[in-house]
């Protein structure tokens, strides 16, 4: 039988009725539940996305205190990013010698030594974000320190991070305890 043929059935029209009146049903019963739990899901990820936002705040706050702390952070960003760029480099390396050389081995060497260049500049690409994550967090906290007054570190902290600073939520905290 063709499809022509079995749309030309009868039958084939009243089970495609029934079988859109049941889908019909179905989604509408899933529908509360899977938006409860795409509602979910969202909740846990702005509760976990404001969480990392105040331990890098508190981050940049520690390094505003200490300038040893900022210099070590500025040392820990630069030997990431050697460490990313040797690895780069160890990679590519890898990947020209199998082009340069082929006869090095023939296909049960170049297999291996492909994925392992492809290894090293994946792994390269996490180490040279930790160096951006230190550079990113000795550069706000330079830019925290130049400000000159309490409410101008307040409004950067919060411009920034998008979180009160601490002290805000305090007295705040404090004005509705002696309104309450």
């Amino acid at each position: 039988m063709t499809w022509l043929e079995i749309i030309k059935q009868p039958t084939f029209w009243i089970l495609s009725a029934f079988a859109s009146v049941a889908l019909s049903i179905v989604a509408n019963l899933l529908t509360p539940r899977v938006r409860a739990l795409l509602k979910q899901s969202k909740a846990e990820r702005e509760t976990s996305r404001k969480e990392k936002q105040q331990q890098r705040l508190n981050h940049i706050r520690n390094l505003c205190e200490d300038s040893s702390l900022r210099f070590h952070e500025k040392l820990d960003g630069i030997y990431w990013l050697l460490r990313g760029i040797l690895l780069v480099v160890a990679g590519l390396l890898l990947i020209r010698l199998i082009a340069a050389i082929p006869f090095l081995g023939g296909i049960l060497l170049d297999i291996p030594a492909f994925a392992l260049g492809a290894l090293c500049m994946s792994r390269s690409v996490a180490w040279l974000q930790k160096a951006k994550e230190s550079y990113e967090a000795v550069r706000l906290a330079d830019q925290r320190l130049k400000l000159a007054t309490a409410s101008d570190v307040k409004e950067w902290e919060e411009e920034q991070f998008g979180i009160p600073s601490s002290t805000e939520t305090e007295s705040a905290n404090k004005r509705m305890e002696s309104n309450g």
